[in-house]
Formats: structure tokens, sequence, C-alpha cells
């Protein structure tokens, strides 16, 4: 079993300000006629190719207080202690029943976007300051 990486996210003077553009940085060069220039947008890999940053429409992060078995490909597998980053709910008869969607940060932050994202019951969990 490969031992799990740990990221450590930069520290930000915005302390309260939810905007998480922290991994994205847009350094400036300066080319041959001594012009500064916008380099390409760079995101911080995780050893295992995965981008460290969170998804687009993030929303806020969750812990889950109980084991939860997924009955169905839409739903995460989830034990206690897993941090879940919770997205919008494409359903509201989910969403209005109590169920959030989300992805296990854990296979977020190796995977990225090719990570699972599924269905888990809200009151499971317990919401991440």
């Amino acid at each position: 079993m490969p031992i799990p990486s740990v990221v450590i996210e930069p520290a930000s003077s915005n302390e309260g300000d939810d905007d998480r553009d922290a991994d994205i940085i847009s350094p400036t060069a300066i080319s041959d006629n001594g012009v500064a220039a916008e380099s390409p947008t760079i995101k911080h890999m995780s050893p295992s190719g995965g981008v460290s940053g969170l998804p687009d429409d993030f929303l806020y992060k969750v812990e889950t207080m109980h084991d939860f078995e997924a009955a169905n490909s839409d739903e995460l597998e989830l034990n206690r202690g897993d941090v879940v980053l919770v997205v919008p709910t494409s359903s509201v008869e989910d969403q209005e029943a109590g169920w959030l969607t989300g992805f296990k940060e854990s296979e977020w932050l190796t995977l990225g976007a090719g990570a699972h994202k599924g269905l888990f019951p809200d009151n499971f969990t317990q919401r991440l300051e």
C-alpha cells in the first residue's frame, strides 16, 4: 500500500476569505526584449500526478462521523473520519432528502477530477470550518 502524500497549504493573510486560489500561481517573466510577460498558469501537482487544489464548484468540507456503506454506484463509501469536499448536488430531490454530493478529499488529492464523485447522507457528517 503506497504511503499517502502530505499537502501543506501556504499561509494566507486573507484569513476567512474563502477564495481558494492559493494553489494557482501566475509568475511574471521578462522576455528577451525586456518586457514583462505572463507565464502560463501553474498548478501544483502531487507526487502521484493529481491536482492538489479543490474542485471548481467546491462549497465546504465535512468530516464523516459514522461509516457509510454505499448501496449504489452513485454513492460514496465512507469511513468514520473521512473528510469530504462538498460540491453542489444536482438533484433538488436528493438535496431535500438530506443527501450531499462530494469527493473524498484523499481521493481528490491523488486523482484530481478523476476521483469518484458521489452522494452521502448529510446527517452522517459534521461541517468543518
